[in-house]
């Protein structure tokens, strides 16, 4: 069943992926030309082949070819995979047979309305943080016209599907300034309160990076005191201020080299040198691990229906800990001892609140 979206009047034009089909490989430099020629055709008007192409030539900064017009004109009117079908007729000049014609009027399937219920929804999620406000009315759009549309269909969707949701998190005011520094590479004046002090400090960072990691979002860049690189969560941010006065210290910054030895955002930068870790897992547990790996360096040993064994590369820190524990019986730390020992120690503390 095919629904005309007929109110689907804002703009995707930019996007190289069309709604109908998928059109990633065609050129993006025609999707625009298609984009011109619909606008020069809007309205009943009738506009000559010469007035169309000057316009494209205008729009893009260069000529084009009669033969390129010519296959633009004759995709729009018949490439099925294209989807517009275009009724565009030519007498002393091209224009719309139907007055009310636009390509933005396609109309979309009941499979590709849900596919972009999926996609409003996990948008809708992130509209209240400060860096998407410029696309809020776009998000809001969408949003509101499918579920417009999905609500002329059916009541059942939303009785049917539930997203986790992003929670507005303190501190994500911060994200869209320090974006900005980062670009521009400016040094930064942060007042930090740790979760582990009582006191506020001052820290000046030249920063480079910034890594969302379960929800919430942190930055990373050369701490000035200590020559070294920090990370800091940005909900613990109470005050930025561009610092002035001194050079900004561009370093080679690697994020999948200084993070991909870890799970999280916890780095020790004394002591960031994998290990191997071998965890035997109970048959219940190894299944939402084989679905769901802790980490990219994750390797199964062996599995039989006693224990999985399961090998991984990395540097133990506190979200690793945390994982382990968090699965209870469900897993066991053979090696390294250390590990093993540490993992230990903190289920005893556990236990003993219970006594």
């Amino acid at each position: 069943m095919i629904l005309p979206l007929c109110t689907f009047k804002f703009k995707l034009s930019t996007l190289t992926y069309h709604p109908i089909t998928n059109t990633m490989s065609r050129n993006k430099e025609a999707l625009i030309r298609y984009r011109i020629i619909n606008n020069c055709l809007l309205n009943g008007k009738v506009k000559t082949k010469d007035e169309i192409m000057n316009v494209i030539e205008q729009t893009l900064g260069k000529k084009v070819s009669e033969r390129t017009f010519a296959d633009d004109i004759r995709a729009m009117r018949e490439d099925e995979e294209l989807g517009y079908l275009a009724p565009i007729v030519f007498d002393k000049g091209y224009f719309y047979r139907d007055k009310n014609y636009s390509i933005d009027n396609i109309p979309l399937s009941l499979e590709e309305i849900e596919a972009l219920s999926f996609a409003a929804m996990v948008l809708d999620q992130y509209k209240r943080i400060g860096i998407f406000d410029k696309f809020t009315g776009a998000v809001g759009k969408i949003v509101d016209l499918v579920k417009i549309r999905r609500k002329m269909e059916s009541d059942q969707f939303e009785q049917s599907v539930e997203f986790e949701d992003a929670p507005l998190i303190k501190g994500s005011e911060f994200i869209e300034p320090l974006l900005t520094a980062i670009k521009n590479k400016k040094i930064l004046s942060i007042q930090y309160q740790s979760f582990n002090s009582d006191k506020a400090k001052l820290h000046v960072l030249h920063p480079f990076y910034l890594k969302e990691y379960r929800n919430r979002w942190y930055l990373t860049g050369l701490d000035e005191e200590k020559q070294s690189i920090l990370t800091l969560g940005l909900e613990r941010i109470l005050n930025v201020e561009e610092k002035t006065g001194l050079f900004f210290t561009s370093i080679t910054f690697d994020p999948k080299k200084y993070f991909g030895n870890i799970i999280g955002i916890s780095v020790n930068n004394q002591q960031n040198t994998p290990e191997e870790i071998l965890i035997r897992y109970t048959p219940q547990q190894a299944l939402y691990i084989k679905t769901q790996p802790l980490h990219h360096s994750q390797e199964i040993l062996s599995e039989n229906d006693q224990e999985c064994m399961v090998k991984y590369h990395l540097c133990p820190n506190y979200e690793l800990r945390s994982q382990l524990l968090s699965m209870g019986k469900g897993c066991q730390v053979l090696k390294p001892e250390s590990l093993r020992k540490e993992i230990a120690a903190m289920a005893r503390e556990i236990v003993d609140l219970y006594k």
